[in-house]
C-alpha cells in the first residue's frame, strides 16, 4: 500500500517537474486539434486593403518560366499599400 502512494507522488511530482516544457506542445496540439474539427470560415478576408477576392487568383503549382511550378505563396499589390 505504501510502495503504491510512494510510487503516485513520484507519479504526480514527475508531471509536475515536466509541465513547464511540455505546455507550449500541448498548447499547440490543442489548438491543431481545434482547427482540425471546427468547420472552415464561410468568407476570408483578403490581406491587402482595397483588394477583392475575386482580384485574387489561386496559382498554386501553375506553371512558371523555365518550367518551373510556382510553389509559394505570394502576395501582390501596388507599392506602399498598407496590409489590413
Amino acid at each position: 500500500m505504501t510502495r503504491r502512494i510512494v510510487l503516485a507522488i513520484v507519479a504526480a511530482a514527475i508531471v509536475i517537474a515536466a509541465y513547464p516544457s511540455a505546455r507550449p506542445a500541448l498548447e499547440r496540439a490543442w489548438f491543431v486539434y481545434t482547427l482540425w474539427t471546427e468547420p472552415p470560415p464561410a468568407h476570408l478576408p483578403s490581406p491587402i486593403a482595397h483588394v477583392s477576392a475575386r482580384a485574387i487568383a489561386n496559382s498554386w503549382g501553375a506553371p512558371r518560366s523555365g518550367g518551373a511550378a510556382d510553389i509559394r505563396a505570394s502576395t501582390f499589390s501596388r507599392r506602399r499599400t498598407r496590409p489590413c
